[in-house]
């Protein structure tokens, strides 16, 4: 049953960002995305910007202690200060995937932290908070390095409080042209507008917690 209602969710979550009856290579597709910013795209996953240090690191796991917090009010309850946080790193800079990992034990970074969830009500709150994700973990300094020459001032990290004031800053490029193909209603047969939406790093994002959800006991 708890599988079945999982499938459930992951399809309409597909459906939602428009790819639940695209083909392969239209518009719409895994494979033919719309703009991307490498930057703001993670925001829309939600999470809480925390400057952490790292305690252990390693196959694409993070374990770390909340040293700051930075985020609005709404999202601050996902870590506080003094928390230990850990999970699975998504990305380390966004803007540079792929890259050969250069977490440490001890390093400072800035990380978009997303707590786990359970489905179990007695489930200590410190086990969710070692289940969760980092969207991004990147080295904290005065200039914040995103990957690929995007670099923000550590003084202006308000600016990655909302998806739309990260876009103000950093536009979302362009998005590449797709082979399209007759289909259902459901897939565009034109390019996607730029300048906002979950792209990839939400639906990754969301796929994350299904699978989180799936693995947590049955009540």
């Amino acid at each position: 049953m708890r599988f079945g209602w999982v499938a459930s969710v992951a399809g309409i979550a597909l459906s939602s960002l428009g790819l639940g009856a695209c083909s392969s290579g239209q518009t719409g597709s895994p494979d033919c995305v719309g703009p991307v910013s490498c930057v703001c795209d993670p925001l829309y996953g939600g999470g809480t910007l925390l400057r952490v240090h790292a305690e252990s690191a390693g196959a694409g796991k993070l374990e770390a202690v909340v040293d700051e917090v930075f985020a609005p009010s709404d999202r601050a309850p996902n870590a506080q200060l003094g928390d230990r946080v850990g999970g699975s790193v998504l990305a380390e800079r966004p803007c540079a995937r792929g890259a050969p990992s250069t977490l440490q034990v001890g390093a400072e970074l800035l990380v978009l932290y997303s707590a786990g969830v359970s489905r179990d009500p007695t489930q200590p709150r410190s086990a969710a908070l070692l289940d969760g994700v980092f969207s991004f973990a990147i080295p904290w300094a005065d200039t914040l390095s995103f990957g690929d020459s995007t670099q923000l001032a550590s003084a202006e990290l308000s600016v990655l409080f909302t998806p739309e004031s990260c876009l103000e800053r950093f536009p979302a490029d362009p998005a590449p042209p797709c082979n399209d193909t007759p289909a259902s209603a459901a897939c565009s047969a034109a390019p996607r507008e730029s300048g906002g939406g979950p792209g990839w790093f939400a639906l990754l994002f969301g796929l994350g917690l299904l699978v989180r959800l799936r693995r947590a006991p049955a009540r």
